[in-house]
């Protein structure tokens, strides 16, 4: 049973779904592990050689974003003109395994949409996923754009604008939709950049929870 407050929220508009891979996972596609053990393969290369790689790589520890960091590095080595063949070589492995399947089931990424909705039938959820798959449903269900914002794109909460779907760690491109790949946020170091050194994502969360009930579902 829902609780009386938090459906009333959510119809005033003050409830933010905060969707992670557990609800792509459910449309065929990875999780964070898979997709870094993917990363490994389509490079041709093994963290088993590597202690500091296979350490972070156990299920147990699972510091996927420092693995591919760790790889990250590796690869470029002491040539730092490398850094960008590199970094573009992993983000295309990135675009290949997170594909979509033309027949993935997205029954439950339309059903997030549809209970997102306030009372001025606004959508609005954030996903840390990179994938489109919410801007697809409602396409196919709908026939009908879904705003869709990345990164330091996003609009600020309950500004002109804020709806639709919101990217947290960026979003890659989905030329069915015509919507254009930005950054991600894929490594520690990426993530260490968002969160601490520059810090955008975390004042973005921290001015989503002082305005909204976060809600967590995959």
């Amino acid at each position: 049973e829902l609780p009386d407050d938090l459906v009333q929220a959510q119809e005033r508009g003050e409830t933010l779904f905060v969707c992670g891979a557990g609800v792509s996972r459910e449309a065929g596609l990875v999780s964070f592990r898979e997709l870094v053990k993917g990363i490994y393969a389509k490079l041709g290369e093994s963290w088993e050689p590597h202690p500091a790689e296979r350490e972070m790589m156990q299920e147990n520890v699972g510091q996927y974003d420092r693995v591919v960091r760790a790889l990250e590095r590796r690869l470029i080595g002491q040539d730092s003109r490398k850094a960008q063949h590199w970094r573009e070589h992993i983000r295309s492995a990135v675009r290949e395994i997170l594909i979509p399947r033309e027949d993935s089931d997205l029954t439950n990424h339309l059903c997030l949409l549809e209970l997102s909705r306030d009372s001025e039938h606004r959508n609005r959820l954030v996903t840390t996923n990179f994938d489109t798959l919410f801007e697809r449903a409602w396409d196919a269900a709908k026939g009908a754009p879904l705003p869709s914002h990345a990164c330091q794109a996003m609009p600020q909460p309950n500004a002109a604008g804020f709806s639709g779907v919101l990217h947290l760690h960026g979003r890659l491109a989905d030329a069915k939709l015509g919507i254009d790949e930005t950054d991600l946020v894929l490594t520690s170091a990426e993530f260490g950049d968002s969160y601490l050194r520059n810090g955008w994502a975390s004042r973005y969360l921290y001015d989503l929870a002082r305005t909204h009930v976060l809600v967590l579902v995959g």
